[in-house]
């Protein structure tokens, strides 16, 4: 599964791109990732907070909150 999450927005707004690969991953860290990519629910905005694009396989998700997933993608 190819996953790209772009982060924009908080205090400083500052754009910043994360993208993996989990056939590349060991398999228990590709599918932690996977399954929070499949868990990704909708969120409202609020001023100085992350805004998150994520796009999984070619389809992307906007406005979802993302934070775990780009946690568990940049370990």
């Amino acid at each position: 599964m190819r996953i790209e999450v772009r982060r924009t927005g908080g205090f400083a707004g500052v754009a910043r791109t994360f993208s993996v690969d989990t056939a590349a991953l060991p398999s228990a860290r590709a599918a932690q990732i996977e399954r929070l990519a499949r868990a990704l629910a909708s969120r409202g905005s609020s001023a100085d907070a992350f805004s998150y694009d994520v796009v999984i396989d070619g389809q992307t998700f906007a406005g979802v909150d993302a934070e775990a997933l780009v946690e568990a993608m940049t370990r």
